[in-house]
This record gives structure tokens, C-alpha cells and sequence, in this order.
């Protein structure tokens, strides 16, 4: 008896149900670190970097923004980092301060590490800054420092950190734009004249002088010059109203010298009688006494 024959049908659809199905390529999550801050721990999943720009995109859309000035900030605010957490507290994407969120409805600081929470929060007060002052260069300088910095500069925040940080920003936006950053056509789109030196500020070094010694001196001042006291001439001679300085022992034993001379050579003037020089003067006649015969017939 032969053994039964397998149709070639069936004999080739168990080998493709035996065989591993080939999976999708997936896109690696987008995980940049943050330049100058610090990291903490995230309550949202990873995003793939197409997916979290694409959402930036979005959200820009919606607030009515221009993607490429959003994804500047972005660029230099967190480098795209959802995590980013600054020393100064600021946080997620756009590094929004906690305090700042308040304003606009979110209370918990955790929120903002939602990218989709941290983005329209950012952009709803960029937005804000932008319709109030109606200039990018100073939105974005607002941004980074506060509206208070830039009222109290008179529309420009000398900050050596925010200087750089509105070159980085403006170049960027300006770049993706196709316009040349230090061009007329520049100072017509952001309202303010770049300059490379704005890449490289530094802080101003303070021109004060020290309170006391104990402060550090700058090192280029050079040290005080010491008091210089006053050294009498030994041949001087000085009123009696001044003290008498120590004199040197030869000049010393010239003036008792001198003085011993003196006192041999000058005879003394003649004595004078003070008693021959008074005057008799009588006394008043109210103060004499009346006879005593005259007194005894008046108290008769």
C-alpha cells in the first residue's frame, strides 16, 4: 500500500505560516540633550523626531506663528529636548517658567513636560509678546528676559546671556528664510541691526571701587602710593604753639650753648619796688564816723 501524496497547494502554504513575518522599521525616538540645562525625568513616552516636528508645525499653525521662527526658539531654548529642566526652573520644549504657565491655566509644573501642554503654552505667550510689541527681535529678547528687562533698557535687553541667545535665534530664523543676517533686509524683518559681536557678549566688568580692604583689588589698578609724613628741618625753629620736635644731639648741645651764653653776658633788668607805685587814695567821707558828742545828741 503507497503512502498518501500531499498536494503541492498545502505542502507550500505551511511552509509561509512557518516563516517569521518581517516587521516595519520603526524611527528612532528623538533624544537630543538639552544645551545648558538640566534633565529630569519625563511622565511622557518618547517621541520620534518626525512626529514631535510635525506637532510643532501643527500647534504653529494653529496660534498663527511662523513654524521656522518656532523652530528657532525651539532650537535654542531646549535643543528639542522635552525634558529640558533649567537651572532657573524653566521647563519642556519651550522652557516655559512654571509661573509664566500659571497665566495661561496650567498650575502643575509636571504638565509642561507634555510636549503638546508645553508647546501651546509656549506659543500662546510668544504669541502675546509679539502682538504687544509688534518687532521680533524684541518678543524674542522679552522671551528670554522678561518684559521688565526690556522696558527698563528702553526696548533692548543688554543681558550678555540674552544677546547671544536673540543672535542664535534670529540667525537661525533668518538663514532658514534665505536672508543674509547682517543685511538691510534682515534689520526690516526683526527690527534690529545683528552683529557677530552679539554672539560672542560677555558680561560687563564692574568699574566700582571696593567698599574695604579686605574686597580683592582689580588687577590692572595699581596699589595706593603709602602716606608721605612731613620730616621737619633740624635747623627750624618752631613757635611755641607747635609742639617741639625731638632735635639731633649736636644741634642740641648748640642751643645750650647758646643759652648759657646768654644768661652770662645779658645782665638781668632792675628789680621793680611795687610799693612805690601805689597811690593813697582817701577814704570816702560817708565812711567816717561822726564825733561822738554829735551822735549822742541826736538819739537824745
Amino acid at each position: 500500500m503507497s503512502a498518501p501524496t500531499i498536494p503541492l497547494f498545502h505542502l507550500i502554504l505551511a511552509i509561509i505560516v512557518l516563516l517569521p513575518v518581517p516587521t516595519a522599521a520603526t524611527e528612532p525616538a528623538l533624544e537630543i540633550p538639552a544645551a545648558n540645562t538640566e534633565t529630569t525625568a519625563s511622565p511622557s513616552a518618547p517621541m520620534s523626531a518626525t512626529t514631535l516636528k510635525t506637532m510643532v508645525d501643527q500647534t504653529a499653525h494653529t496660534h498663527g506663528l511662523d513654524r521656522d521662527l518656532i523652530h528657532a526658539l525651539i532650537r535654542a531654548e531646549s535643543a528639542y529636548n522635552p525634558q529640558a529642566v533649567s537651572p532657573a526652573g524653566a521647563v519642556g520644549l519651550m522652557q516655559v517658567m512654571p509661573a509664566t504657565a500659571a497665566d495661561y491655566g496650567v498650575n502643575h509644573s509636571a504638565a509642561l513636560f507634555e510636549p503638546k501642554t508645553n508647546l501651546n503654552t509656549g506659543m500662546r505667550h510668544f504669541k502675546r509678546l509679539l502682538n504687544k510689541y509688534d518687532n521680533i527681535a524684541a518678543a524674542v529678547m522679552a522671551y528670554n528676559a522678561g518684559e521688565g528687562a526690556l522696558e527698563r533698557g528702553g526696548g533692548v535687553v543688554n543681558y550678555a546671556e540674552t544677546q547671544r541667545y536673540t543672535h542664535q535665534v534670529l540667525t537661525t530664523y533668518l538663514k532658514s528664510k534665505g536672508i543674509a543676517p547682517y543685511s538691510p533686509e534682515a534689520r526690516a524683518v526683526t527690527g534690529i541691526d545683528l552683529n557677530p559681536k552679539m554672539a560672542t557678549a560677555q558680561p560687563a566688568i564692574s568699574t566700582r571701587k571696593p567698599l574695604n580692604k579686605t574686597m580683592t583689588q582689580p588687577a590692572h589698578e595699581p596699589e595706593p602710593e603709602p602716606l608721605k609724613t612731613y620730616t621737619p628741618e633740624p635747623d627750624l625753629r618752631w613757635q611755641a604753639t607747635f609742639k617741639q620736635p625731638e632735635l639731633k644731639p649736636e644741634l642740641k648741645a648748640q642751643l645750650e650753648a647758646q643759652n648759657r651764653h646768654l644768661l652770662t653776658t645779658v645782665k638781668p633788668p632792675p628789680a621793680l619796688n611795687v610799693s612805690s607805685l601805689r597811690i593813697q587814695i582817701p577814704a570816702p567821707q560817708y565812711l567816717k564816723s561822726p564825733p561822738r558828742a554829735q551822735f549822742t545828741s541826736r538819739m537824745r
